[in-house]
């Protein structure tokens, strides 16, 4: 009974050599962050990888994604919607957009609008194009400068359509004694 138990012990024993120890390696995440237009947004980028030896890829697994959000949100820039690439989720990379003025326009998720609103309400201009580009900032694999695109704006229209009334200022109140 005895030399069964040691044959079972020293069989697993050579198992675990032949085999080879396994090193675990944890899921790490790295980011690249970029600008859109004059300010109007920021894209968020993270990328996932197993290990640190493969930072380079988690990277460009978020520039990547940030290039998807981009190209999406160009795609639909005339739509009232954040594009489901630019919304986070799961995956090797991910993106979040994130607008960088709370405003209540119409279409307030529409980049078409916002530029609009930027150039109409916020400037004051009248009538012009808007060159829409992204910079892309981060660590190694993350560098980027693209063009997307341009969007015209005629300032007589939108603002009337964008913008809020401008209210007259309150008449003070009567002073006592007064006709």
């Amino acid at each position: 009974m005895m030399g069964l138990a040691m044959r079972y012990l020293i069989s697993i024993l050579a198992l675990g050599f032949v085999v080879g120890p396994t090193v675990a390696t944890a899921d790490i995440k790295r980011s690249c962050s970029a600008s859109l237009g004059a300010g109007i947004a920021k894209i968020n980028g993270e990328g996932t990888c197993a290990g640190k030896a493969k930072a380079n890829q988690c990277r460009e697994r978020a520039h990547q994604a940030i290039i998807d959000c981009a190209n999406a949100l160009w795609i639909g820039r005339n739509k009232d919607e954040v594009p489901n690439a630019c919304k986070g989720g799961r995956g090797a990379g991910t993106a979040v957009l994130q607008w960088n003025q709370v405003i209540l326009i119409p279409q307030g998720n529409s980049l078409r609008d916002r530029v609009r609103w930027n150039k109409c309400c916020k400037e004051k201009n009248s009538v012009g194009i808007e060159h829409i580009g992204m910079d892309v900032r981060g660590d190694k694999g993350c560098f980027d400068v693209r063009s997307l695109g341009n969007i015209g704006f005629d300032c007589a229209t939108d603002r009337m359509r964008l913008c809020p009334p401008q209210r007259a200022a309150p008449k003070p109140p009567p002073r006592a004694g007064s006709d």
